[in-house]
């Protein structure tokens, strides 16, 4: 039972992400952060091998389609695309935050050959004495690049850490990171009892799973395991899916689906 509902969880997050975010996977943000200033032109992001054109787009000057699929990404944490027309749309999204001040920026956009475009990131959290808005906000950020076509994408974060909510800091592995018969997953975690999964799936099989034990909450603890596949990749993509369970209603709680590639697959 646990497996079949793991499958739909990340059927749907792969469909909605990896299907359109990793290729094989700012800048306004919502809610918490301010919104960058428009860029009227398009920059150029330079590049070692061929170079694209990018520009950020605030979110009122999206197109119809782009706007609602941004929408519906914006509670998911992660890095998405979508192709529209002649341009490519990537959207970083932080997930949903506690309160306002947070704020996502994609400061440089450059090619790396064809296939590959490196993002370069700023994030900021509030700091314990800034007075921040006390609302849920989906900090996020867009931009538009040519030529329009399904990127592999190499995002790198300075400032605050990406792959964190509530419950978990992940270290490993990182956004879009190809794996083989192993994959390591690090970091902290700050659960109730000390208690929480970690799968490996493809978007059919789980190919890995273990059930962690740490220090309980209130303090964070750190982890560090590395699972060992169990059956070969049926597809070029998957996630590697961090989660706890309500203690009251035993639902699946503070998930964090982090996108890999593997090696190999059949």
């Amino acid at each position: 039972m646990r497996g079949r509902f793991l499958n739909l969880w990340i059927v749907l997050i792969l469909v909605a992400a990896l299907a359109a975010a990793c290729g094989g996977s700012p800048a306004p943000s919502t809610g918490g952060g301010a919104e960058p200033d428009d860029r009227d032109a398009v920059q150029d992001g330079g590049g070692t091998a061929d170079q694209v054109d990018w520009e950020a787009v605030a979110l009122g000057d999206l197109p119809d389609e782009i706007a609602a699929w941004v929408d519906e990404q914006r509670g998911q944490l992660g890095v998405f695309q979508q192709v529209a027309g002649e341009r490519t749309y990537i959207l970083v999204s932080w997930g949903e935050k506690p309160t306002g001040g947070y704020e996502v920026v994609v400061d440089d956009v450059t090619a790396v050959g064809e296939e590959t475009l490196r993002l370069a990131i700023t994030l900021t959290a509030p700091g314990n004495d800034d007075v921040v808005t006390d609302a849920i906000t989906y900090p996020l950020a867009v931009v538009a690049v040519a030529p329009a076509q399904y990127y592999d994408l190499e995002p790198h974060f300075d400032g605050a850490r990406f792959l964190e909510n509530g419950s978990f800091r992940i270290e490993e592995p990182a956004l879009f990171t190809v794996v083989g018969d192993q994959v390591r997953v690090a970091g902290e975690a700050r659960v109730f009892e000390g208690v929480f999964e970690i799968s490996v799936e493809d978007g059919h099989n789980v190919l890995a799973h273990a059930t962690m034990q740490v220090e309980g909450a209130p303090a964070w603890a750190p982890f560090d395991v590395t699972l060992e596949l169990t059956e070969t990749p049926t597809s070029p993509n998957g996630v590697v899916f961090i989660y706890t369970h309500s203690a009251a209603d035993g639902s699946i709680r503070d998930a964090i689906a982090v996108p890999v590639s593997f090696a190999s697959w059949e």
